[in-house]
């Protein structure tokens, strides 16, 4: 599932502070609506004592923050596989011994 989004992340393109979306299932796979998606790629928010001040980002902005959920995704995916691979080899580990 994780692959997925990532091969679907790098179709989300940003034009002036707006994203197209090429490709549905990007939001279906991470389990988030198209609109919590764009604001979270397109807004900053910042809170301070009591006050919660949300700041659009342009469109170069918006675009680190894809590049960065896909670095996210991709270093979980990592961590993921990883683990799993380990898992196998302890399992071939105590059936050899």
């Amino acid at each position: 599932m994780i692959s997925s989004c990532l091969l679907l992340c790098q179709h989300v393109t940003c034009h002036n502070t707006l994203i197209t979306w090429s490709h549905h299932m990007t939001y279906c796979l991470m389990k988030v609506t198209p609109d919590q998606l764009m604001t979270a790629l397109t807004t900053r928010a910042i809170e301070t004592m009591g006050e919660r001040i949300v700041k659009n980002l342009d469109a170069a902005a918006a675009s680190v923050s894809r590049d960065a959920l896909a670095k996210n995704l991709y270093a979980k995916l990592f961590d993921w596989l990883v683990a799993a691979i380990n898992r196998k080899i302890s399992a071939i580990g105590m059936f050899i011994l």
